[in-house]
């Protein structure tokens, strides 16, 4: 099986998005994994290959050397970050390679309350139908991403054992459609 993850934000980029997919990547990393990110210097996560999708220039331009990415990975699960500039790739590659299996991640809910327009609107509605599952993200980050540790703050175990089982289980779903 051929695993790749679309990603429109991926560290450097700060937000909480691009953080999740970091760690998702992170763990997933025992199966073969390529992550497509956008961007020129996306950060490295052991075991796992990353190929960096040039943003610049027109948006046409970029559709075009995702879909040439995604061409050349073959995947055969798709896991897709919602933005438009991964769902409307993500759609053209599953409508032509129909046999591929495709997970739609919601990890920017803000990104996708948004958008309002109606090409947009019709991509991301179509793309949901395709997927053989929608994983939407908790609304509270501090759910899945890591605690900040300050010094001579007190640790709090509680909320770190509660994420450790979240993500357990958020990886448990991941791994029915990789095995």
């Amino acid at each position: 099986m051929t695993v790749v993850m679309l990603t429109p934000l991926f560290p450097p980029d700060t937000s909480e998005s691009a953080a999740y997919a970091k760690l998702l990547a992170q763990h997933l990393s025992d199966s073969p994994l390529t992550v497509l990110a956008y961007g020129k210097l996306p950060e490295s996560v052991e075991g796992v290959a990353i190929t960096s999708i040039d943003k610049s220039g027109l948006k046409i331009t970029t559709v075009l050397r995702c879909l040439l990415a995604l061409r050349k990975h073959k995947p055969t699960l798709l896991l897709t970050h919602n933005g438009p500039s991964s769902d409307l790739p993500a759609l053209l590659y599953k409508l032509t390679h129909p046999s591929i299996q495709l997970l739609y991640i919601e990890s920017d809910k803000q990104a996708a309350a948004r958008t309002t327009g109606f090409f947009q609107r019709l991509i991301n509605n179509k793309l949901s139908q395709l997927s053989a599952k929608i994983i939407s993200l908790p609304p509270n980050s501090s759910v899945y991403l890591p605690i900040e540790k300050l010094p001579f703050a007190e640790e709090n175990l509680e909320q770190e054992h509660a994420q450790k089982i979240w993500w357990q289980k958020h990886i448990q779903l991941f791994n029915t459609y990789v095995r």
